[in-house]
């Protein structure tokens, strides 16, 4: 079987809000950064997939707000909705089918654009759960409620685990959330479910 791989990737660091920064721009910083790193054009691309959601992009058909950002006027380009593995599992496709040599897999996400309670929301059964009012973070409160009393995980030991995954997130530049934090500083913080 003949083999596909990935010679680039970039990304930007998660924020909570980037409102200096449209969709397009944050998409071309990012296409700006591969393309210095490899020391490529967009004449050395053949195709182009993109990869995000209408929901949290605010728009339908969301890659034609992006078209310019990523290169792909005049060019071979097509978009997957939703999870940037797929698309990265679609561009190497169009690899495998010799189409083309060289594919530039994007996806992008802006979540600050839309209220995403509502957003969250839509992920559920419309006519069982969507009125119950959940979102991904109340559920997620739910399955580790669940969890805690099924296997007996304490309070104290759940809040370990914050401090564990906040402390590796200081070793990674692009972390939303870059600050040390307590086990009593997460069993005193704000509950969210």
């Amino acid at each position: 079987m003949d083999k596909v791989g990935i010679v680039g990737c970039t990304q930007t660091k998660y924020e909570a809000d980037k409102i200096d920064q449209t969709y397009s721009e944050l998409v071309f910083e990012v296409v700006k950064k591969l393309h210095n790193e490899l020391g490529i054009t967009n004449d050395d691309i053949g195709c182009v997939i993109t990869s995000s959601n209408d929901f949290n992009d605010g728009r339908t058909i969301a890659n034609m707000a992006i078209q310019d950002a990523v290169g792909s006027v005049r060019k071979a380009e097509s978009r997957v909705s939703g999870d940037g593995a797929f698309a990265y599992i679609y561009g190497a496709m169009r690899i495998l089918s010799e189409s083309f040599d060289t594919v530039m897999v994007v996806s992008h996400c802006k979540c600050s654009e839309v209220n995403q309670y509502l957003v969250n929301n839509t992920i559920f059964d419309p006519y069982y759960q969507r009125h119950l009012g959940l979102d991904q973070i109340s559920s997620a409160g739910l399955m580790a409620n669940m969890y805690m009393n099924k296997y007996g995980v304490t309070e104290d030991q759940a809040a370990k685990v914050v401090v564990k995954n906040r402390k590796n997130a200081l070793n990674n530049p692009y972390a939303h959330l870059q600050k040390e934090v307590t086990i009593g500083d997460v069993l005193n913080s704000k509950m969210m479910a």
